[in-house]
């Protein structure tokens, strides 16, 4: 099985596409499969942000730089093209007449030099280039590289933006223009490379922590390496099983490399911690078997129901509509069942060849352990009425939490890609594209009275604070009409529409807008990226306009786009997850009543369970983040990875009670059985979250801090908040349950 699982690992590949996060049969997926078998892709461009600095981009030394970096980055292969729209401006052809013009100051006339002054304010007014191109103070412009290669092939993606790079590095160092490349497929190149390298430090980083914090609380070989070995098979045989079935790994089950082992490892620790402390009671090689076999049958239980919770918590992200959630929760859910088979099988294994496997571990954790138990059975009430206050707190900082994201947020701010990125928002185009399609009868896009209703529309769009530039049917009117007259007003139908509809064809852009048979055409939106809400917002209201103006024509519009996609199904997930959250809590609930035969005491056990979830949204607030994908996905998982402990310490509580140990008594031998374990997969937890904080990936921080507050909040409430509800509930109460 190792070795089919090797060959699977080997087959493993890397895939950060957009289409990931949107479902190919959702109403988003489906508008953008039509929206590409017309247009093609919408995100194979690189743009390069040009700046200047404090002083303009519009000299004939710079301008000739452009065209110089435009005509180097042409060369480099897998791309298409490369062109700043200023090159398609006739004004300029004669302000840049070769790549090196002379700076000799009286090379000029100063007719000459009025002349060019006289062009570049007239470049800096013109509405069609700014801010497409160029922003109002002329500092900076922007130069766009096609791509021929299939940009959802990452590695090779990563290696034409790389060459890229080096040859605007290159420009940059020559002359006195700052480059920054941005766009969807910088923006996933920056990803993959932010992936590799951060897994590349956090995968030892986190082996070494797990190893250390098990032989400082254990001290022994057999509970350092038995735990690993827990670890890494599970692990071992999830990612075979994707190379198998061409699950590639992506921007979520990247989280594999360091939760499934360190779950696994959690879960194995209280089967070992059981196991040794059934073999301290035995002497001899049978008498081990015979420990074994009682710890076996002590904790085999709980083991399987932890494994079990935690599977059904991972299955519930398989009601998500977003195809990386979906999967993500699948595969992690076989990650938790072959978990199971390892704990049950393998470590009894090893352990029966430990040495010197017997003994309690005592110490500074026992007095820890003690200490609780008598605060929470001592002064149950004050626990009861502290925690209270905490809750009331969390709530109300959690109810201020609201769904959110933005394009670049996963990027680090000083990434080129969030820099040019910040740059578009500021000065240029905005980040956010924007795609309308219209869609009617043939030729329809072509009738006079359609385009200057487009004219009209488009007109009124340009003038809205949110927008920064509209291209459309209607922007194609008025440069043909510019290029037909020397002015910009246009002809009239019986002295230049034929002319019009002439030129209009021959503009190498018509195709960008209308096909052929003029039966589709599409209006391209950009806009600074406001984040997922405002941008749905926006796209709606500008759909129900175009809607309203073009219904008397037939015309039907659509909003699409990769990025409103994306936006949409993030927006979505919570409707997902909120789903998958219900059903986990119903299966856990039902799992922990069956297992304790009454339904109460299940109910009581999930409320020392949802508090850290509602401190971890409050956290959110704390730190002024939105609920964005991966706190969302956390806080969903978070009652399943937490519950696990809270299972252990009740079975043990229900052992002693059903002896006929007192209450108080009960938990007290509870938290001394359990409670090392309990504090020490925790802890292992916490490193599984907390190893990620080390990352430059903002998503991988959210995911540190967000999985450990909610599993350091989960070990307070197991060592207090549940021991004080059991005394409240009080022993009588408790064997009625049982």
């Amino acid at each position: 099985m190792l070795s089919v699982s090797l060959v699977g690992m080997g087959r493993l590949e890397v895939a950060l596409s957009s289409r990931a996060f949107v479902a190919s049969d959702s109403p988003e997926g489906q508008a953008l499969d039509r929206f590409f078998a017309v247009w093609g892709a919408d995100e194979d461009v690189v743009i390069a942000v040009a700046d200047g600095g404090e002083s303009t981009l519009l000299t004939p030394e710079r301008m000739a730089a452009m065209l110089d970096t435009a005509s180097a980055v042409r060369l480099v292969p897998g791309v298409s093209d490369s062109r700043s729209l200023l090159e398609l401006v006739p004004m300029l052809s004669g302000a840049v007449e070769t790549k090196t013009p002379s700076t000799d100051p009286g090379s000029q006339s100063d007719d000459s030099g009025q002349l060019q002054a006289l062009k570049i304010q007239q470049l800096m007014n013109d509405p069609l280039l700014v801010p497409s191109v160029l922003s109002v103070d002329g500092r900076r412009a922007l130069l766009l590289v096609g791509l021929s290669i299939n940009t959802d092939d990452v590695m090779e993606l990563r290696e034409v933006v790389t060459r890229l790079q080096q040859v605007f590095d290159r420009e940059e160092a020559e002359f006195d223009i700052d480059w920054e490349l941005t766009g969807g497929p910088v923006i996933r190149s920056s990803l993959l490379g932010i992936v590799i390298d951060n897994q590349r430090v956090m995968i030892p980083a986190s082996v070494l922590a797990v190893t250390l914090l098990l032989a400082l609380f254990f001290r022994r070989l057999h509970m350092v390496v038995l735990p690993l070995l827990a670890g890494v098979v599970p692990l071992f045989l999830l990612l075979g099983l994707m190379g198998w079935f061409d699950e590639p790994i992506g921007i979520l089950n990247q989280f594999y490399f360091t939760l499934i082992p360190v779950i696994a490892i959690a879960n194995g620790v209280h089967l070992l911690v059981r196991l040794q402390s059934e073999a301290g009671r035995q002497l001899g090689e049978t008498d081990r078997n015979a420990a074994i076999s009682r710890g076996l049958a002590g904790v085999g239980v709980a083991c399987t129901l932890a494994a079990l919770t935690t599977v059904a918590g991972f299955a519930s992200l398989g009601v998500a509509s977003m195809p990386a959630l979906r999967h993500f929760g699948l595969y992690a859910a076989v990650g938790m069942g072959l978990m199971l088979v390892t704990t049950v099988v393998i470590l009894p294994w090893g352990f029966s060849f430990a040495r010197s496997p017997g003994g309690p571990f005592g110490g500074p954790l026992r007095a820890l352990l003690e200490a609780c138990a008598d605060l929470a059975t001592g002064r149950p009430l004050v626990v009861l009425g502290l925690f209270g206050l905490l809750i009331v707190a969390a709530t109300v900082l959690a109810l201020r939490v609201e769904p959110g994201y933005r394009l670049t947020e996963d990027l680090p701010a000083d990434d080129t890609a969030s820099i040019g990125a910040v740059k578009l928002d500021e000065s240029l185009t905005g980040l956010f594209r924007l795609q309308l399609t219209l869609s009617g009868d043939s030729g329809v896009m072509r009738r006079p009275e359609v385009m200057e209703r487009l004219d009209q529309l488009e007109t009124r769009w340009l003038a809205m604070p949110e927008l920064r530039t509209v291209f459309g049917p209607g922007q194609m009117k008025q440069l043909a009409s510019r290029w037909v007259q020397s002015g910009y007003a246009l002809p009239s139908e019986q002295e230049g529409g034929q002319a019009l509809l002439v030129k209009l064809q021959s503009i190498p852009q018509y195709s960008n807008v209308i096909v052929p048979k003029a039966d589709q055409g599409r209006i391209i939106v950009t806009a600074p990226d406001l984040g997922a809400r405002q941008m749905l917002l926006l796209s709606d209201q500008l759909k129900h306009e175009a809607q309203a103006a073009l219904n008397e024509f037939g015309v039907q519009v659509s909003a699409t786009g990769t990025p409103l996609a994306v936006y949409g199904a993030y927006m979505g997930m919570t409707g997902s997850l909120r789903q998958g959250f219900v059903g986990m809590l119903f299966v856990i609930t039902l799992c922990m009543a069956i297992t304790f035969k009454s339904v109460k005491l299940a109910l009581v056990s999930l409320i020392p369970n949802m508090v850290p979830l509602l401190l971890g949204l409050a956290m959110l607030t704390v730190l002024g983040w939105h609920l964005a994908l991966v706190p969302a996905m956390i806080l969903t998982l978070g009652l399943c990875l937490v519950v696990d402990d809270t299972i252990h310490l009740l079975v043990r509580y229900r052992e002693h009670l059903g002896t006929g140990v007192g209450g108080s008594e009960s938990i007290r031998r509870a938290l001394a059985g359990a409670g090392e374990a309990v504090v020490v997969t925790s802890l292992l937890l916490m490193i599984g979250f907390g190893v990620n904080w080390t990352s430059d990936y903002p998503i991988n921080r959210e995911f540190a801090v967000v999985g450990s507050t909610v599993v350091l909040a989960a070990l307070f409430c197991d060592l207090l908040l549940l021991p004080a509800l059991l005394t409240v509930l009080g022993a009588e109460r408790t064997r009625k349950f049982i």
